[in-house]
């Protein structure tokens, strides 16, 4: 399902992609798997926006919107989960 998305993104310069997972998200190393398809995706992305993050936790996951005060506005993320 999320490399079907992560295509039609890929091909698409008018979509947002938002992300948001989380300090959970490195569970079973989803993060990184996540992180791949997306690499894939950019690799295929005319110049666009690139994909957004309401804020990153300390290890630099996108944090998840459930945990983030109302107001924040959305930002560039650059991938940078450690």
């Amino acid at each position: 399902m999320l490399t079907s998305w992560f295509e039609g993104w890929s091909r698409s310069p008018s979509w947002n992609l938002w992300l948001g997972w989380g300090e959970a998200g490195s569970l079973h190393g989803r993060d990184q798997q996540v992180v791949m398809m997306l690499a894939r995706a950019l690799a295929l992305r005319p110049p666009a926006a690139p994909p957004l993050v309401i804020g990153t936790t300390r290890s630099g996951q996108p944090r998840h919107p459930l945990y983030v005060a109302a107001g924040r506005l959305l930002s560039p993320w650059a991938c940078t989960v450690r």
